[in-house]
């Protein structure tokens, strides 16, 4: 996981090469086509755990159509994307970043990213098949030349190199959908050498209850994450629309050129402590399904220690290289754009390591079932307590440094919240960590 957060900050070195308001523009769209990914990767992560189980159990023809189904609502999906956020994308990067250009170019990207959302979609479903029936290394070896490919087609339409068209922050978007269909293409054509009943991927089937279940529940253990997602866009929003209606325009820009940097290295540590959060959910509900209640918390608590050092340590250095680091992602940056950044990583880098306990933990809860809890707390805390916060401090005496503040001491409190939880909690009087779609019945296939 931690390898798809160094790519991403890859992928934005190259648009930080574009000057102001390049990483503003990408970081802008990225934050709301975010929440839409975070959501379909829920519903399949449960789709795959029943594919799992209907190949285990010899039912190869149930498994098929539950791989048909998973197909359709990624296509489906897709188009919903298409609409709901290209339309108004303009309003949604717009009031973000207040700057006229660097508007344009977000609302454009979004648009890309919003109707090439089918090829991710087709990506993360066609991986979850071949995993399913035990062939992992073909669509991990197609993940990453997806991504090498889509290093390559950055390079040459954001900055025109070898003859390529130069289409600045939009190159970026138009290299990712064409890399990610590129690579689902492949697995697509893949699927054919699986065993047989072959699965039609093209077929539109109406999903079943397994199916639609999956696609209930995936969404609400998402929700989770989509509303720290959903926080950050409205704190990044207060923010910005604080500096412009007090210094201009461009300073709201600015502050999102250098915050979305600042962002893009912190997700490092956030993908490598969803990573601890897997092996804490995968610890959990086997040592549940044994009623080893105390031996699932304590693995939890390993998992916990491990990310807690890993971002302690990222933290760290990264305290001592802030500006050196934050110039080589973004060379071009203004100083304006440098100073928000680092006061950014001022506020938040001493709560990283909680940040990534307080994401182990609820991943680990996750493996126990027990996914309400983590949307109670994420939702509470940082929607109905933080944001409202936020913009009650945009008054006259307006700074962000006071939201960077406010968001690390919401980090520090979700990890001492969710700790109580682990400890004390009713999932604990759980015995067996499965989801109910984990078995559908026979007449459902």
């Amino acid at each position: 996981m931690a390898f798809h957060g160094l790519f991403n900050v890859v992928d934005l070195i190259i648009v930080g090469h574009l000057g102001a308001g390049a990483v503003a523009a990408v970081t802008a769209a990225g934050l709301v086509h975010m929440g839409v990914l975070l959501l379909f990767n829920g519903f399949i992560d449960l789709q795959a755990a029943a594919l799992g189980r209907f190949l285990g159990g010899k039912r190869r023809a149930a498994a098929v159509r539950g791989a048909e189904e998973a197909f359709t609502v990624g296509w489906i999906a897709s188009v919903a994307v298409g609409v709901l956020l290209s339309v108004p994308a303009a309003w949604l990067v717009g009031s973000l970043i207040h700057e006229s250009s660097a508007g344009a170019q977000g609302a454009r990207y979004l648009s890309i990213m919003a109707w090439g959302s089918g090829t991710m979609f087709a990506l993360l479903t066609g991986t979850v098949v071949f995993r399913s029936y035990g062939r992992s290394l073909f669509p991990m070896a197609i993940l990453i030349a997806a991504n090498a490919l889509n290093i390559v087609l950055d390079l040459a339409w954001v900055h025109g190199l070898w003859g390529a068209p130069q289409l600045g922050v939009a190159g970026a978007a138009w290299g990712t959908v064409v890399a990610r269909g590129a690579g689902a293409a492949v697995l697509l054509l893949g699927i054919a050498s699986l065993p047989r009943p072959h699965i039609r991927w093209w077929r539109l089937r109406r999903p079943g209850p397994a199916t639609r279940e999956a696609l209930v529940r995936g969404c609400v253990q998402s929700l989770r994450q989509v509303a720290r997602v959903a926080a950050l866009y409205l704190l990044f929003r207060c923010a910005a629309g604080g500096l412009a209606a007090r210094e201009g325009d461009p300073a709201a820009r600015d502050l999102l050129d250098g915050v979305g940097v600042a962002l893009r290295l912190e997700m490092v540590v956030v993908f490598a402590a969803l990573g601890w959060g897997a092996a804490a959910a995968s610890v959990v509900a086997r040592n549940l399904g044994k009623g080893l209640r105390n031996r699932a918390e304590g693995g939890v608590w390993y998992c916990v220690l491990g990310a807690s050092l890993t971002a302690g340590t990222a933290a760290t250095v990264l305290w001592t290289w802030q500006a050196g680091a934050l110039r080589a992602v973004a060379p071009q940056m203004t100083l304006s754009a440098l100073g928000a950044g680092q006061a950014y990583l001022a506020w938040t880098l001493p709560a990283w390591a909680l940040l990534a306990a307080g994401v182990v933990i609820s991943q680990g809860l996750a493996g126990a079932g027990s996914t309400k809890t983590a949307l109670a707390l994420d939702g509470f805390l940082y929607l109905v307590l933080l944001v409202p916060w936020a913009y009650s401090r945009s008054g006259s005496e307006f700074s962000p440094e006071k939201l960077w503040a406010g968001l690390a001491g919401t980090h520090v409190l979700a990890a001492f919240f969710y700790a109580i939880v682990l400890r004390w909690g009713g999932w604990r009087g759980k015995t067996v960590a499965e989801s109910r779609i984990a078995v559908p019945s026979r007449s459902g296939s």
